[in-house]
């Protein structure tokens, strides 16, 4: 994100969770797990008006063939441009 090439380009950062839990309580955890790595990301030194957090809850399951799977609860950042 800090390559010249990439300096004006804006991301989304997408937190997801796995299916345990209610879709409340799983929509908190991944709005919070994108805000904790766009605040990581600041710290870095990238500008937080580049970074948009989302939080998925476990809509867009990484397996959905195993909707507790741990591979489900990620962050993923997006280009938006």
């Amino acid at each position: 994100m800090k390559n010249d090439r990439l300096s004006e380009l804006k991301f989304r950062v997408e937190g997801h969770t796995d299916a345990n839990g209610t879709a409340t309580s799983n929509e908190a955890l991944s709005k919070r797990r994108a805000d904790a790595v766009v605040t990581y990301l600041s710290q870095q030194g990238i500008t937080t008006g580049r970074l948009q957090p989302e939080g998925k809850g476990f809509r867009g399951l990484f397996d959905a063939t195993n909707p507790q799977a741990e591979t489900n609860r990620r962050v993923m950042i997006v280009s938006l441009d």
